[in-house]
C-alpha cells in the first residue's frame, strides 16, 4: 500500500476493489473479504488494524 500510515474509509476501498458494483454491494462484498482475511490469514490483526468504519494497514 502507498500510504500504509493511513485509515481507508471502507466506502472508498470498496469502490476501488469493486467500481461496478453499487455502493452497498461494494461494501457488502469488503465486508466479507475482512471477515474472510480474519478467519484465513494468521496474524493478519498484525498487518492490518480494521476499525468499524475505516480499515488502517499499519506500518
Amino acid at each position: 500500500m502507498l500510504h500504509r500510515d493511513q485509515a481507508h474509509p471502507r466506502g472508498h476501498l470498496a469502490g476501488l476493489l469493486w467500481p461496478d458494483s453499487t455502493e452497498t454491494q461494494a461494501r457488502t462484498d469488503l465486508h466479507h473479504l475482512l471477515h474472510t482475511l480474519r478467519c484465513t490469514v494468521p496474524g493478519v490483526e498484525q498487518v492490518l488494524e480494521i476499525t468499524p468504519d475505516r480499515t488502517l494497514a499499519e506500518a
